[in-house]
């Protein structure tokens, strides 16, 4: 799981400056899986609130990146 540090409630409030930042956070976690797990098939998910719910504040959108050891990844989630 990949959490942004700042709180938003969708990631399409995300700020331009922090993608840079995200982008590198992201490229690192993908690197480590590729060299540790040889290459794994993995599934990535944006979880996020949806930008018409303002009631939904409390949330904290963040990436999942699910590994597939075993079979092979798609749309299977």
């Amino acid at each position: 799981m990949i959490i942004p540090k700042k709180h938003y409630a969708s990631f399409i409030e995300t700020p331009e400056s922090s993608i840079n930042s995200l982008a590198s956070m992201l490229s690192a976690v993908l690197k480590k899986l590729y060299g540790l797990l040889n290459d794994p098939d993995y599934n990535f998910i944006i979880d996020s609130s949806p930008t018409d719910k303002s009631d939904q504040r409390n949330y904290h959108w963040h990436i999942e990146i699910l590994p597939r050891l075993t079979t092979r990844a798609g749309f299977e989630i």
